[in-house]
């Protein structure tokens, strides 16, 4: 395990981000990183459903296996993008760049995951809660599946165009 150390400095953030790309740089491609991060995240997430979690814990690991999957998506093909969490940004990339989910929609409001956002976590709740939404563990699985094997597609038609390039 990398070990961090960190001092409270104005080049912390810089830091944090050199980090983040030598942990991603030892436990492999940012592909892969995202895509683990996806399935393990959608994992606790069924788990905790499952389970009668916490609405919290439901949410947020909804909220990581959404982002993940798509982070993964766009990393597939290694397509630019914004480091951000908002999952309304990163759903317009993954259209943007995927012509097969061009007209992909979540099945619940996309503002209802964001509400679980890391970055929003201490601010006042807008939208209803997860487990309110009938259906909610087999719709979230079934959109973050998408999104998860759409990701293991489009990496490997760009893995097979590289070896027939080669």
């Amino acid at each position: 395990m990398l070990e961090r150390q960190t001092t409270p400095t104005a080049t912390t953030p810089a830091r944090e981000q050199s980090s983040r790309q030598e942990i991603c740089a030892l436990n492999g491609s940012p592909y892969a990183e995202r895509l683990r991060h996806a399935e393990e995240h959608l994992s606790a997430f069924q788990l905790l459903a499952e389970n009668n979690g916490s609405d919290l814990g439901i949410g947020s690991h909804a909220h990581r296996a959404l982002e993940h999957g798509m982070k993964a998506l766009l990393h597939a093909p290694k397509a630019p993008h914004r480091q951000t969490r908002n999952l309304a940004e990163l759903l317009g990339n993954v259209r943007y760049r995927d012509s097969e989910l061009r007209d992909f929609q979540l099945s619940l409001p996309l503002a209802v995951y964001q509400d679980y956002s890391w970055d929003n976590r201490c601010q006042r709740r807008q939208q209803p809660k997860l487990t309110r939404f009938p259906d909610y563990k087999e719709r979230t699985l079934t959109d973050a599946q998408t999104i998860i094997n759409r990701a293991k597609q489009v990496r490997k038609q760009k893995e097979e165009q590289q070896t027939r390039h080669a």
